[in-house]
């Protein structure tokens, strides 16, 4: 979390060519356990960017990199590239968008055998307007038990539900 101040000062010098599409802040913070009566840690709290290419028709091609506390208090890291279909705001004007696809990503943590590369492929919802928006991944129980250490899965668990926000750096950037 040290790094990300840097971060901030970069995207803000950047010229305005590297904002033709979209970049975003994205804010991690909740984490839902289904059925699970094991204290997990839900607020996954840290900071990432998002940055929408422009769009071809109704798909919508993201880039991702976060960094956050995990469900075990670990900090991870995360990057990948998701892929949508717009279903709701398809067109140029519209106020409110609903987007559903797939997230690839690549994800390391403290606990995972030495920060090694966790690969994954996970089902993806966003909503929102422009400028804010909330990103919604599906963990089902199957990949949950996968990617956690035997002793930490709890049988019964119904797969994990992961929130963020996202707010466009438009609304924060100075025009120059």
């Amino acid at each position: 979390m040290r790094a990300v101040p840097l971060y901030l000062l970069v995207l803000f010098l950047l010229p305005d060519a590297a904002y033709a599409e979209q970049l975003s802040l994205v804010l991690n913070g909740k984490s839902i356990h289904v059925d699970a009566d094991y204290d997990w840690n839900e607020a996954n709290r840290g900071l990432g960017f998002e940055y929408q290419f422009r769009r071809r028709g109704p798909w919508v091609v993201k880039a991702l990199a976060s960094q956050f506390e995990d469900s075990n208090r670990n900090n991870s890291v995360m990057t990948g590239v998701g892929v949508s279909r717009r279903l709701i705001g398809a067109h140029r004007d519209a106020r409110v968008y609903l987007d559903a696809g797939l997230v690839a990503f690549a994800m390391s943590r403290e606990s995972n055998g030495g920060r090694r590369l966790l690969p994954g492929v996970l089902p993806a919802v966003s909503v929102g307007t422009r400028n804010v928006g909330l990103n919604l991944t599906y963990i089902p129980e199957f990949a949950a038990r996968k990617m956690s250490r035997a002793h930490e899965y709890v049988p019964g668990m119904g797969g994990i539900v992961f929130v963020q926000a996202r707010i466009s750096l438009d609304l924060v950037r100075p025009r120059r």
